[in-house]
C-alpha cells in the first residue's frame, strides 16, 4: 500500500529525474559528436520505464475493507452450504438481509442492527460505515488509474491468454470465456488492475490461474456493471463492483467480493487472500523515546486520577502538581513516612505532590521527563506511514516505524504489531485517539510494549474491554 509519503517521494524523484534529463540534454548538445535527439529519446524511454515500474507496484488501498471477504450495501443471499474465510458485512441494509449462517463463516459477521446470523452476529455500525466508505474509495481509486496495458483486449472476450501486469481497460463488457493466466515474472509485489465499463462475466468452469509469484492480494477488478461468476468457475483477486455480484453454483473465489449493491452465493467457497504486513521500511535503528524517570510509572497525571473499583495497577502511580486528594477510588493508605500511599488495587507506590519530601521534587522531575518524552515523540520527522486508513484502522499487521495521522485516529478492530524485541513503533496523532470496544492490540514476533509509543494531541478513549499495548 503506497502512503502519502511514498507518493510524495515518487513525485520528487520524478521531478529530479526530469531535471537531470534536461541537464544531460544541455550537456550533450554542447558536444558536436553526440546526437542530441537520440540521447534525449533514450533518456525519455528510461524515464518512462521507471514510471511504469512504479505504477506496476502501486496497489489499491482497501483501508478497513481489507479484512472483509464479502462486503455488501444491499444484502447477501446464499444457497447453503457456502464456506467463507474472512470477515463478512452488510451496511447500510439491516442484518436481516445477511443470509449466511455462523457455521459457514470463518471470520466475524458484522451488521448495523441486532438482526443477522445468531449467535455470531456483531452489531457494529461504527465499523461498517467507514468500511463501506473505504470500499467506495477503493473503487474510485481503481477506476481512476491511467491505462498502462491493452485497451479492449479481445474486443471484450478473452480466454487462453497469459497477461502481464498492468492496468487493462474495457470500454464495454468483459467475458472470460476460458482459462486465463496472470504471470508475475517472479515479482510477487506486481499489480494488475482491470477496469470494466460494463458487465463482467466468467463462463462456467473458466479459471484464473496465477504463476511465477502472482498474488491474489495484488489483483483488482473494478466493474461498473453487474458481475456473474459462472458455475464451478475459479476467480482470483478483489472484485470492486459498482452494482451486484452473483456467484453461481460451486464457483470459488480467492479474493474479495466488495459490492455496492447485493451479493448472491450458491454453495461457494470465498477465501480472503493472504496479505503482507504494512511495512513502512523505516530508517535503520529507530531509537525508542526516552521516558526518563517517568518510565517507573504505570500512570502519571498532572490533573488527577479517578477510578471505579476494582482496578489492578502494576507499577507506580503519581500526580503532580495536583495534590493526593485528586486521586480517587483507590482507598489510599498513607505510609508512615508520609512520602507515598498504598492501595490494594496498586502493586506499587502512589505518589502525589502533597506528600512529604523528597516526593514533590521527584514528581516534578518525572513530569518534566514525561513532557520531554511527548516532545521527543512528536518531533520525530519524516513519518514512514502517513494517515493510514484515512484515520480508521483495523485488521492490519504493522511493522516497525513512525506512523502519523494529521487528524483523529480510531482503531475499529484488532491490529497486530509484528517485530523483534528491539523494534520500535511511534504513533503520532494530531487529534483524538479512540479504541472501539473489545478491540485488541496484539504483539507478535517478540514485539515489546516498552518500545511502543503513542503521542496524542487530543483526548484518548480506550473502549470497554479493549486491550492496549504501549506507552
Amino acid at each position: 500500500m503506497k502512503t502519502m509519503k511514498t507518493m510524495k517521494t515518487m513525485k520528487t524523484i520524478k521531478l529530479m529525474s526530469i531535471l537531470a534529463m534536461l541537464f544531460v540534454v544541455v550537456l550533450v548538445s554542447c558536444d558536436p559528436g553526440v546526437d542530441t535527439l537520440e540521447s534525449a529519446e533514450a533518456i525519455l524511454a528510461e524515464e518512462s520505464q521507471s514510471n511504469n515500474a512504479q505504477s506496476r507496484h502501486n496497489t489499491i488501498d482497501l483501508g478497513l475493507a481489507e479484512s472483509f471477504a464479502i462486503l455488501s450495501k444491499s444484502g447477501i443471499t446464499n444457497v447453503f452450504p457456502s464456506a467463507i474465510t474472512g470477515d463478512v458485512g452488510t451496511s447500510p441494509i439491516t442484518g436481516a438481509a445477511l443470509l449466511l449462517t455462523c457455521n459457514e463463516v470463518n471470520g466475524d459477521i458484522y451488521t448495523v442492527t441486532a438482526a443477522g446470523p445468531l449467535p455470531c452476529n456483531i452489531n457494529n455500525p461504527g465499523l461498517l460505515t467507514p468500511t463501506v466508505l473505504a470500499m467506495e474509495a477503493a473503487y474510485t481509486e481503481a477506476a481512476g488509474r491511467p491505462r498502462t496495458a491493452d485497451l479492449n483486449l479481445g474486443a471484450g472476450v478473452i480466454g487462453g491468454q497469459t497477461l502481464s501486469p498492468g492496468v487493462y481497460k474495457w470500454n464495454s463488457t468483459l467475458v472470460i470465456s476460458s482459462d486465463i493466466t496472470l504471470d508475475a515474472g517472479g515479482d510477487s509485489a506486481i499489480t494488475w488492475i482491470f477496469q470494466v465499463a460494463g458487465t463482467f462475466n466468467m463462463s462456467s468452469a473458466a479459471k484464473i490461474n496465477l504463476i511465477n509469484g502472482a498474488q491474489a492480494e495484488n489483483i483488482f477488478w473494478q466493474v461498473s456493471g453487474a458481475v456473474t461468476l459462472g458455475t464451478t468457475s475459479h476467480f482470483e483477486g478483489t472484485l470492486l463492483g459498482k452494482t451486484s455480484i452473483a456467484v453461481q453454483t460451486g464457483a470459488t473465489v480467492n479474493g474479495r467480493l466488495l459490492a455496492q449493491t447485493a451479493v448472491t452465493l450458491q454453495m461457494n467457497t470465498v477465501t480472503l487472500p493472504e496479505s503482507d504486513p504494512v511495512d513502512p521500511s523505516p530508517s535503520p535503528a529507530l531509537k525508542p523515546v526516552d521516558l526518563g524517570t517517568a518510565r517507573t510509572y504505570a500512570i502519571l497525571s498532572k490533573s488527577g486520577i479517578t477510578n471505579v473499583f476494582p482496578s489492578a495497577i502494576r507499577g507506580n502511580v503519581g500526580t503532580s502538581p495536583i495534590a493526593q486528594t485528586a486521586i480517587t477510588g483507590f482507598a489510599l493508605t498513607l505510609d508512615s513516612s508520609g512520602e507515598f500511599a498504598t492501595s490494594t488495587q496498586v502493586d506499587g507506590r502512589i505518589y502525589a505532590a502533597s506528600a512529604a519530601a523528597p516526593t514533590p521534587a521527584m514528581l516534578t522531575t518525572a513530569v518534566l521527563d514525561m513532557q520531554a518524552a511527548y516532545v521527543d515523540a512528536a518531533g520525530r520527522t519524516n513519518p514512514d506511514v502517513l494517515n493510514l486508513g484515512a484515520g480508521v484502522i483495523g485488521g492490519q499487521t504493522l511493522a516497525t516505524g513512525v506512523y502519523k495521522w494529521a487528524s483523529t485516529l480510531v482503531i475499529a478492530t484488532d491490529i497486530t504489531l509484528e517485530g523483534n524485541a528491539d523494534d520500535v513503533w511511534i504513533f503520532q496523532v494530531a487529534g483524538t485517539f479512540n479504541m472501539s470496544s473489545a478491540v485488541k492490540i496484539n504483539l507478535i514476533g517478540g514485539a515489546q510494549a516498552s518500545n511502543i509509543f503513542w503521542q496524542v494531541s487530543g483526548a484518548v478513549t480506550l473502549g470497554t474491554t479493549s486491550h492496549f499495548e504501549g506507552n
